[in-house]
């Protein structure tokens, strides 16, 4: 069976609501993974996502109807695209919606000139790291990173968990083997 094709696009006036229901669903998935407080925070208001998306760059994974249900949300740190944050609805999981998000960034990434792409993420929760790295990421020390990554890495630890729990993983480009 070949895998699905996921429309990417950027996004759209009016969708950030649809936004908000995508990371409000794939948040609600750590709280089954041990992370309980997570999934219990209040979801953004248009307002804060807006904000979030500010300086960043947003790619929308979509349906047969052109409806977003997936998106990935990177920023651009020296020569790492940084991911920070891939969300599916989980309704749309394991159909691949994730897997032509990376892709997407990795493609927009070498085109602005990126060596790599880097993220931190939950190092036990099974559809996290394990995910990325079947898609090439591999785990970095924070200590090796240098000071932007490391610094980044340590701002993403949500409050209440600990750094531990977290890793960094990164994805070189120059030697990427995917188109």
């Amino acid at each position: 069976m070949s895998p699905r094709v996921h429309p990417i696009r950027g996004p759209r006036s009016g969708e950030i609501e649809r936004l908000i229901e995508i990371e409000t669903a794939a948040g609600m998935l750590l709280a089954g993974h041990g992370y309980p407080s997570l999934a219990v925070e209040p979801p953004a208001t248009p307002p804060q996502f807006a904000a979030r998306l500010r300086g960043r760059r947003l790619l929308l994974a979509t349906d047969s109807l052109d409806e977003p249900i997936g998106f990935a949300l990177t920023e651009r740190l020296g020569r790492t695209e940084w991911l920070c944050e891939l969300s599916v609805h989980p309704a749309h999981g394991r159909r691949g919606v994730g897997a032509a998000l990376v892709e997407a960034v990795a493609k927009a990434a070498r085109e602005r000139g990126c060596d790599q792409i880097g993220l931190s993420t939950f190092r036990t929760v099974p559809f996290n790291a394990p995910f990325y790295a079947s898609h090439g990421f591999v785990e970095l020390p924070p200590e090796t990173a240098g000071p932007v990554l490391a610094r980044r890495f340590r701002d993403e630890v949500p409050p209440g968990i600990d750094p531990n729990e977290r890793l960094m993983m990164v994805r070189m480009l120059t030697r990427d083997l995917h188109p």
